[in-house]
């Protein structure tokens, strides 16, 4: 979260949200980790670890993964 510092690895299992100015929802665990007190939209940054190819491989990012906090 760019509103609370913190960070947390998590897994992407589907492309929504499907609602304009949205990236990303996350469940109530991972709020809670990120420090996010209330529902609500907050500024992210979505980072890949790894990205999936069409072929059905993964292959690493290279963006440094950010640490938790």
């Amino acid at each position: 979260s760019l509103k609370t510092g913190k960070s947390d690895v998590v897994d992407v299992e589907d492309r929504g949200p499907y609602v304009d100015g949205r990236i990303i929802d996350v469940s109530p665990k991972t709020a809670e980790k990120l420090d996010l007190k209330k529902p609500g939209v907050v500024p992210v940054e979505v980072k890949p670890l790894i990205v999936p190819q069409q072929h059905g491989d993964a292959k690493p990012d290279t963006a440094t993964p950010a640490t938790p906090h």
